[in-house]
């Protein structure tokens, strides 16, 4: 496939996120379904269905605002080409898995903060090619949110490691 201009581009995005958006609605109206077999329980003693519900829903709303945006941006033009393996970066895919594979490894190990620490980094470099010092800040502030959400906030209980933290 080859792109003669900016406006090619914008029809192939526009198409690829109609379908996208499309398998996102399947898939968060699959969660909401999936979420009525159990028990929502009440706003101040939640019960297994109300995280799932409301995560399906989001989905819905979000892949819907995401798909008529599209439509409306692409609205007499002209659809072509296909999807193709091509243009996929498989090296970026096998990257990410094989980091996520040796985070779940290590998680237990090493523990929440440095093991989600080292993903994010890995990720923000490898595959988003950010500088430096720009992955460590960004992976610092990822892995310090979630652990406040999780841990303080939520009180998860987290894997400690070997550093006990």
């Amino acid at each position: 496939m080859v792109l003669r201009s900016n406006s090619d581009l914008k029809i192939h995005m526009n198409y690829y996120d109609k379908i996208t958006s499309l398998v996102w609605v399947g898939v968060g109206v699959a969660i909401v379904i999936a979420s009525t077999r159990v028990s929502f329980g009440s706003w101040d003693q939640p019960g297994p269905g109300l995280l799932p519900l409301l995560t399906g829903i989001v989905t819905v709303v979000c892949a819907s605002v995401i798909f008529f945006q599209s439509w409306l941006n692409g609205r007499g033009a002209k659809q072509k080409g296909e999807f193709s393996w091509r243009t996929v970066d498989f090296r970026k895919v096998l990257i990410a898995l094989a980091s996520l594979v040796l985070y779940a490894f290590l998680l237990n190990r090493l523990g929440y903060l440095i093991t989600t620490f080292f993903l994010m980094y890995s990720l923000l470099r490898l595959i988003a090619h950010l500088r430096r010092y720009v992955a460590i800040s960004e992976a610092a502030l990822a892995t310090f949110l979630t652990y406040a959400l999780f841990k303080l906030w939520l009180e998860v209980p987290l894997p400690r490691g070997l550093l006990g933290f």
